[in-house]
């Protein structure tokens, strides 16, 4: 028998279905902090595994099948292999029931039926192929319970209470079964009250030894472990509240059916029957059925007469373990069970009816496996026909029944039924409404060839086209929330994959305000402007240019104006165009784009939306043509100049004009930007020069009196000259790069310390740099723009000497002692969210930032060690009295080219909270405080607050 089963789990874990749910992410969780284990990042990785309190010791048992896909498949493991790990927990199961019922009954034959009863339940099947913590769970609580058998021990009593908090923390869903169970334990053949009382006191000792030890981990990863449990108890609420005892009943029709009510009538005749024999008692029967009445009474309880927790398919899943097991200890003392006919016709009919509820989960096809298999026969039909009309029905995750209707004409080409058509998943987190919804409807997923023209003029929902490179739009029905997380930012839609990814994501400005942003892998962020959210249900379309198809495909040739959109983020959110953003975004095949899901590890924003989507679904892409702002820029358009390589270029500026951080110009060239901002200091200005949103370096101070400041940038992007025997040209193979601002070179470098590949230097290149003045690129109309900069005197230099005279100025030398330690005192803005830099250290790539975390009246210091995740102190009260910052640095054993680093926080001169950090090393010129000259995407350009004094020790 276990044999077979694990045989079914296995093999149900390799037809597919992984990541069909959501809370499947976890698994997610677990692979992300083995990398930062693996890093060195210890930290961080804790974090990882400890931030929320939603199972935390099942993202901890993940790390075992995580390693070994590492060990084995390296970064390219089949999603199966995760799921038969879990599956080993699901046989367990079945091993542990034998071993509890021969040792309650003490009698083999009953023990056998009952483990043959359990591998029956299809609901201990179907979940095999998910990475789900309930079997792991159930399979920890039913060992507590089998170890605690026997005479009373304090250690006994003490060992299995520490294994249910165990199964607590590995699904803490099951907190009820674990309370059965515990009960049973100390009632159980207990041989008196002192028993009684001691197995109690043992277990509750137990129980709460592991969930202190969470709670110091979690601690040392800068988490609140009861905060976090607090919070996510409250989120158990989709579905209906009571109705407890009518969905325990329904559910229990559509998952065993049959099958359920011969085991509930073998109890039933146990219990009432008289006969006995020398080795059976009623004890094995009446605990099981008691522990299962104890456990339908606390889910109805909190479900219908308290509404705290709804219930859901998975809730009810163990109800049906505990009876198989009481039927398996009532069949000996069934009539007739000693002749040898009733056991065999019992046997044929029990397999009869689990082989017909064993058939539609072994057979279930997912819509991810769908579409890869209709997207082959998409190959071939377009082959055929160039001009077939091919749609997909029904091929998604339906997060509430919204179908495909009035439907052309078609034929069918392929067809497999949906995985909600398999009755027990529509308990997972659907109310009744729902699933009465769900049952009108014939929603089988289908690959159809279309006979009517004009398809997809009025495409309907649940209709979309087969075609993965005719992504456009994706319209999103979401719930923000509640309450809104202000300062944190959550994904909207992720394409893409690790490096080569790009994430739109909303953050939280407060309850009531958000804004969105657009992460291009390896570039920066590209912000909107604030919008107003609020509670509810809200619809955004997005437009990604990178999901556009290609522009040689009839559709982009029709309509030149799609082409526009190639480099565009486009978000209307409730009727309202809220972000028009340019910028670089990476091809994204259909198979990359993910909803609400961050699984490729961008760090500006969580690994998913903790609201609540519904419904996203494709839209044809000339749904936007009849939509004219979506083609036209948002703010005021930048001052664009294409230069004709002429090898530098002039500009002028006003100093008034210049804010806290201006940018002056960018220039792309080809896939490269180029960007140079002016940063305001004290006493004066620096200017940060940037490729690809990777600051490669930063001027000198300058000091700029009011009134208008001349500055040039040479830079071999600029020039098409080639090599030859003159000093310009001479100059240009140096692939030398100078900003000039008045008579003073202030930045002077080479392609080569800016760690740029080279590329080839035909005489001309097919596209000429294309500069904007005043505004950050990509262009989001949303920077504040520097009064008075004037680009009337681009210069053509290429024929002339002044460039000589730029070259021959050189920068000072860095100097390359360091502080041993930095102390900061600060004042907090009080109304401030989000995230502001303190301290920043290094280079971009290689360098660290101490940042401050506001949220509603806490604050927590940050740091960002560039390339890992960031890491966090405890939360600390919001004051108004002046906060201390204490940063001691010393020389890594390691690596000498690394530190070792300690960030204190001071509250009313005492340590508060405390960071153990590694970082890069950085010299004496190379650290500022109050500014994120980096480009780091974990915190803003300036720390509003006030920072009164700043010490060092050299």
């Amino acid at each position: 028998m276990l044999v077979v089963s694990l045989a079914l789990r296995w093999a149900i874990a390799v037809r597919g279905g992984q990541y069909y749910w959501s809370d499947e992410s976890r698994y997610s969780r677990a692979q992300a902090a083995l990398g930062e284990f693996l890093k060195g990042q210890w930290s961080q990785g804790l974090q990882e595994l400890f931030r929320g309190a939603d199972h935390v010791l099942f993202r901890v048992l993940a790390l075992i099948p995580a390693g070994a896909e590492r060990a084995f498949w390296g970064g390219a493991a089949p999603t199966w292999f995760g799921a038969c790990f879990f599956g080993l927990f699901s046989a367990g199961i079945l091993l542990l029931v034998w071993c509890i019922v021969r040792k309650t009954e003490r009698e083999e034959t009953a023990a056998a039926w009952a483990c043959f009863f359990s591998a029956g339940c299809v609901t201990g099947l179907y979940y095999s192929r998910h990475y789900f913590p309930y079997d792991a769970s159930l399979f920890v609580f039913l060992l507590s319970f089998w170890i605690g058998l026997g005479k009373t021990r304090p250690l006994r009593s003490w060992t299995s209470g520490l294994l249910a908090g165990i199964g607590y923390l590995v699904y803490n869903g099951y907190w009820s079964v674990g309370a059965a169970l515990l009960v049973a334990h100390c009632l159980f053949r207990a041989e008196n009250v002192r028993g009684f009382l001691i197995r109690g006191v043992a277990a509750g000792v137990g129980l709460v030894t592991p969930v202190f030890a969470v709670i110091a981990l979690a601690r040392a990863g800068g988490v609140d472990y009861l905060a976090d449990t607090v919070q996510f108890s409250r989120t158990v609420t989709q579905g209906d509240f009571g109705q407890g005892l009518r969905f325990v009943v329904d559910f229990t029709r559509e998952s065993e059916g049959t099958y359920a009510a011969v085991l509930l009538v073998l109890v039933l005749v146990s219990l009432v029957g008289r006969r006995r024999t020398r080795s059976c008692s009623r004890g094995a029967s009446v605990l099981w059925v008691g522990v299962g009445l104890l456990l339908l009474g606390l889910t109805v309880f909190f479900s219908d007469v308290l509404p705290r927790f709804v219930v859901y398919a998975r809730t009810a899943k163990p109800l049906y373990l505990f009876l198989a097991m009481a039927a398996g200890a009532a069949i000996t003392r069934a009539p007739g069970f000693q002749h040898r006919w009733f056991r065999w016709g019992m046997a044929a009919a029990c397999l009869f009816v689990i082989c017909a509820n064993f058939a539609q989960p072994l057979r279930q096809q997912f819509p991810l496996d769908f579409r890869v298999q209709a997207q082959r026969r998409v190959e071939v039909e377009a082959k055929r026909d160039p001009g077939v009309a091919l749609g997909l029905l029904n091929a998604s995750v339906f997060h509430r029944p919204v179908f495909a209707r009035e439907i052309p004409k078609y034929e069918a080409l392929l067809e497999a039924k949906h995985p909600l058509q398999f009755r027990p998943y529509v308990y997972d987190g659907y109310t009744q409404a729902m699933r009465d919804e769900f049952a009108a409807h014939d929603f089988t997923m289908r690959l159809v060839r279309f006979t009517e023209a004009q398809t997809w003029k009025d495409s309907s929902p649940g209709l979309e086209k087969a075609l993965q490179n005719d992504v456009g739009l994706v319209r999103l029905r979401l719930t923000l929330p509640n309450p809104i997380p202000a300062g944190t930012s959550e994904p909207l839609l992720v394409t893409g994959i690790p490096e080569h990814g790009d994430l739109l994501c909303i953050e939280y400005l407060g309850a009531d305000r958000a804004r969105l942003f657009v992460d291009h892998w390896n570039v920066g962020l590209v912000r909107s402007e604030p919008f107003e959210i609020g509670p509810g249900q809200h619809q955004a379309l997005i437009c990604m240019g990178s999901l556009l198809p290609p522009d040689a495909t009839p559709l982009m040739t029709s309509f030149d104006e799609l082409k526009r959109l190639r480099d565009r983020v486009i978000v209307e959110w409730d009727g309202k165009v809220v972000a028009n953003l340019r910028t670089g975004l990476y091809p994204a095949g259909h198979e990359t784009i993910r909803v609400g899901k961050n699984l490729i590890g961008g760090t500006t924003a969580g690994t998913s939306f903790t609201g609540t989507v519904e419904t996203p679904m494709r839209v044809d892409p000339r749904a936007i043509l009849s939509t004219q702002p979506w083609l036209e820029a948002t703010g005021a358009a930048p001052n664009l100049t294409q230069i004709e390589h002429e090898g530098a270029i002039q500009f002028s500026f006003a100093a008034e004009g210049l804010s806290e951080s201006t940018p002056l110009l960018s220039m792309r060239d080809g896939e490269r930007t180029l960007a140079v901002s002016a940063i305001r200091a004290p006493d004066g200005v620096v200017c940060a020069v940037s490729i690809n949103g990777r600051v490669v370096g930063r001027s000198e101070r300058c000091a700029l009196e009011a009134g208008r400041h001349s500055a040039v940038l040479l830079f071999p992007w600029l020039s098409s000259a080639k090599a030859g025997a003159g000093q310009l040209e001479q100059a240009l193979e140096r692939r030398a790069c100078v900003l000039r601002i008045d008579d003073h070179v202030v930045w002077r470098a080479d392609l080569a310390q800016l760690g740029v590949a080279e590329r080839s230097r035909a005489p001309v290149r097919a596209v000429a740099p294309v500069v904007a003045f005043g505004s950050t690129w990509p262009i989001d109309g949303g920077t504040e723009k520097a009064r008075g900069l004037s680009v009337a005197d681009v210069g053509r230099f290429a024929v002339n000497t002044r460039l000589l005279n730029l070259l021959s100025s050189t920068r000072s030398e860095v100097g390359e002692a360091r502080p041993r330690s930095i102390s900061l005192r600060f004042s907090l803005p009080l109304e401030a969210i989000g995230q502001q830099p303190l301290a920043w250290f290094g280079e971009t790539g290689a360098g660290d930032l101490i940042f401050v975390q506001f949220e509603a009246a806490r604050f927590r210091i940050g740091h960002d060690h560039w390339g890992a995740r960031p890491q966090f102190t405890a939360w600390l009260a919001r004051t108004a009295a002046p906060v201390g910052l204490q940063i001691d640095f010393h020389p890594s054993a390691a690596s000498n080219e690394l530190l070792r680093g300690t960030v204190a926080v001071l509250v009313n001169e005492r340590v508060a909270a405390a960071l153990e950090v590694g970082m890069y090393a950085f010299t004496r010129d190379n650290w500022v405080v109050g500014w994120n000259l980096a480009g780091a995407s974990t915190a803003s350009t300036l720390f509003s607050g006030e920072i009164q004094e700043v010490r060092t020790d050299e």
